[in-house]
C-alpha cells in the first residue's frame, strides 16, 4: 500500500488475500486509504485477483462517494468485514 505515487510512499504493506486487507486497512493511515480508494485500486484488486464482483462493486460505490478521512476508512473496512463474514 502507498500514500502517493513514488517509491518514498510505499508503506511496507502488502495483500493477497481478503484477510490480510482487513488487516492492513486497520493499520495504514488514511492517507494511504484515500489514495487507493480515489485511483480504484481496492475495487480493481479485488475484482481482478479474488474474482468477488459484488465487494468490488461495493468499494466502487464508496470510492465515488463524497466520503474522506476517517468516515472513508471506516466504510471501506466496514465493507469488506461485511464480505469475511459471508
Amino acid at each position: 500500500m502507498m500514500t502517493g505515487t513514488g517509491e518514498e510512499h510505499y508503506t511496507g504493506k502488502m495483500v493477497w488475500s481478503l484477510k490480510a486487507l482487513m488487516k492492513a486497512l486497520k493499520e495504514v493511515t488514511v492517507r494511504s486509504i484515500e489514495f487507493h480508494s480515489r485511483r480504484g485500486d481496492f475495487e480493481r484488486w479485488v475484482r481482478l485477483s479474488l474474482h468477488d464482483s459484488m465487494l468490488a462493486e461495493r468499494l466502487k460505490k464508496i470510492g465515488t462517494s463524497n466520503l474522506k478521512g476517517r468516515k472513508l476508512k471506516k466504510s471501506i473496512i466496514k465493507a469488506v468485514e461485511k464480505r469475511l463474514e459471508q
